[in-house]
């Protein structure tokens, strides 16, 4: 099928239009009320010939209405003879309550929108307007020498050019929820694998923002435990994931329905998409068989950092290791110890006992510790459990 680049799909689901009328006759029937009960009647004059009575009770009045498990409050104000407003008080608290995604979103994209127009879109435009020109021009060229015409780079193509009103493209928020998540809500499952992407990495703020994706999604299946098993990033090129990796994690461990499987000893360090597959669909299918079918059996997580006890010199880690024992593969390597001046720099580590003692090499007062911290670590995995499961990078400071 041929479909032009200006073509859209649009899907509309026959539950959401019955809800929607749903909601748009009760919120018309309701304002009808509000219009009847204050309504100015017909002037009436006391017996005995007096002046006309006032038409209302001045006051505030309000009511409540009902929105899914949300209350929201309908303020009117009138005088004596006025309707002087109607308004919904705590509207923001209840969208925000109902839609825990859309608070921190709205105030990312408005940000994200204002710097998009200040600067940001001119000079995308006139970087489309440039690769845009040289395509033309070498297609004009090979049609007058008989040749078919090259083919479209990306970034000369229709779609690919700025929209003001679009600053984040094809990734605008909703567009993603509605064309590919929104259609199969309501579905029969037990719950969702999901693959963290690469292009919305972040230094800080992931967790909150995961957390609040985890809660939409199983609100429109209606399932609040539904679980949710992610996927952390495999090694790249050294570009912050580190980050990345340890939000889905906490978020995972504080959450009882919620799994993440490792995946920083695959990956390669230049290719975003790398084809070492296989290794995280094991661990997939391990740790939904292990954690949503009762197959106890299964080892299904590597050694989880849980605490760091200080001493002088030395960091003596603690993992939980869900009843494995602690291994190290070849040469410890791969750790961080931080100094008293707060820099981070190379430092040595052993494992005995079942514990991980890691040592600044000048000897001075060790301040915290990390393990694989950085964007391409899959040289440096070195601690496993005795399943041969990797261990989960990790980044602590001495409180």
């Amino acid at each position: 099928m041929d479909m032009s680049s200006k073509t859209r799909i649009v899907v509309l689901h026959l539950k959401e239009l019955i809800y929607t009328g749903i909601f748009a006759v009760l919120g018309i029937l309701f304002l009808l009320l509000l219009i009847i009960m204050f309504l100015p009647g017909k002037s009436q004059t006391p017996e005995g010939g007096g002046e006309e009575s006032d038409r209302f009770v001045p006051g505030k009045y309000t009511t409540s209405v009902i929105l899914g498990n949300s209350s929201i409050d309908v303020e009117v104000v009138v005088d004596a003879n006025n309707i002087n407003s109607i308004r919904l008080v705590n509207l923001d608290e209840a969208v925000t309550t109902m839609y825990p995604l859309m608070e921190p979103a709205r105030k990312m994209f408005r940000a994200d929108s204002e710097k998009w127009k200040e600067s940001e879109f001119e000079k995308r435009s006139e970087k489309w307007r440039r690769a845009r020109g040289k395509w033309e021009a070498e297609a004009a060229a090979a049609k007058s020498a008989g040749k078919p015409a090259p083919r479209c780079p990306g970034e000369a193509h229709d779609q690919a050019k700025p929209d003001i009103s679009r600053p984040y493209g094809v990734n605008n928020p909703s567009l993603l929820w509605n064309a590919k998540i929104s259609p199969m809500a309501g579905y029969s499952a037990r719950g969702f694998l999901w693959y963290q992407g690469e292009s919305d990495y972040m230094w800080s703020g992931f967790k909150s923002i995961f957390e609040g994706m985890t809660k939409a999604w199983r609100a429109a299946w209606g399932k609040p435990e539904m679980y949710f098993l992610c996927v952390q990033l495999p090694s790249y090129k050294d570009n912050g994931w580190e980050y990345m990796r340890w939000d889905p994690l906490r978020a995972s461990l504080e959450n009882p329905n919620a799994g993440v499987a490792v995946s920083i000893d695959t990956g390669d360090r230049d290719d975003v998409h790398p084809t070492d597959k296989k290794a995280i669909v094991d661990r997939l299918a391990a740790i939904a068989l292990h954690d949503v079918y009762g197959r106890k059996d299964l080892a299904v997580y590597g050694p989880v950092f849980k605490s760091a006890k200080y001493s002088g010199d030395t960091a003596e880690i603690e993992f939980d290791l869900r009843g494995r024992k602690l291994e190290c593969r070849g040469a410890p390597r791969g750790f961080l110890a931080k100094g008293k001046d707060g820099k981070w720099r190379e430092a040595s580590a052993k494992v005995s006992g079942g514990k991980l003692a890691v040592s600044t090499l000048d000897g001075s007062e060790i301040r915290g510790v990390r393990y694989l911290w950085k964007g391409w670590a899959k040289p440096d995995v070195c601690i496993y459990n005795d399943a041969g499961l990797p261990a989960f990078g990790f980044s602590d400071e001495k409180r």
